[in-house]
């Protein structure tokens, strides 16, 4: 599904990332610690994605873990990132990290002492670009750059990773979208494109308990969760459609469950 994904937007000259590299996946959810996984299990489960991703699907750029492997950070790893992937693998793209994954090492895993040190550790290690939140976050990297903690011939590979991707999308011949006139006619494609896209994702699902509709005998309904006090979109999304009419109800359902579970108590 990954490959199939992600061909299609390669194909149309759109550069995918697929992440998190690697083995984002700590015990009970910790998404962000320590991965103890001998080479051979990274090798059989956690590897072979990535590199369908790049041999099969052409992935151009790779987005790093926020954990460590085996003691070194994702984002800092140089035996991942360019005696595997880049060496091994033959990736000619761009490593990026994920949003403040870098200074992680310095207050996340405590194997920098500072966001100076983990820049020159993260570049160091196989790192092509420092992906942060705001811009002025740069200027805690900086000095690495300026002082010679980093390798000069591992800052031109890394530059020279990102030039190639920008030649090969064409942003230096055309680097800018041309303004249009019709924006309301493209917005209307939009709508329509995303209606067809809708329509066509629906499952249908059989109703072989005869779930639905439900019996107007109910006289109320739980709702139960996180899910119950606010509509969400997903992790990057903001609130749901019209938060402010299912909220209050939803708010009642929940009140009339906990008193339940109270008078069973």
């Amino acid at each position: 599904m990954g490959v199939a994904f992600m061909s299609a937007f390669e194909q149309r000259g759109i550069i995918t990332t697929p992440k998190h590299f690697v083995a984002n996946v700590g015990d009970g959810g910790r998404d962000s610690y320590p991965i103890h996984f001998n080479e051979r299990l990274l090798s059989e489960i956690h590897f072979p994605p990535f590199i369908d991703a790049i041999k099969k699907a052409g992935a151009r750029s790779i987005m790093t873990a926020y954990n460590s492997i085996d003691g070194t950070a994702a984002s800092a790893n140089y035996w991942l990132l360019i005696d595997k992937l880049k060496k091994e693998w033959g990736f000619n793209g761009f490593v990026i990290s994920d949003a403040n994954a870098v200074g992680g090492e310095a207050v996340l895993h405590y194997t920098a002492k500072d966001y100076e040190e983990s820049g020159a550790h993260a570049i160091n290690g196989g790192l092509d670009v420092i992906f942060q939140t705001d811009y002025e976050h740069h200027k805690l990297f900086m000095p690495a750059f300026l002082n010679g903690k980093i390798n000069p011939a591992r800052i031109d590979d890394a530059v020279s990773r990102v030039l190639r991707a920008k030649f090969e999308l064409g942003l230096f011949e055309n680097p800018y979208i041309p303004e249009t006139s019709n924006t309301a006619q493209l917005l209307q494609q939009g709508k329509a494109t995303a209606l067809a896209a809708a329509q066509k994702s629906f499952v249908l699902l059989k109703n072989e308990a005869h779930t639905l509709p439900l019996s107007k005998a109910l006289k109320s309904l739980a709702v139960i969760g996180p899910d119950a006090v606010e509509a969400r979109l997903g992790g990057y999304a903001g609130e749901g459609y019209q938060k402010s009419i299912c909220w209050r109800p939803l708010r009642q359902n929940w009140a009339i469950r906990r008193r339940y579970i109270t008078r069973k108590a």
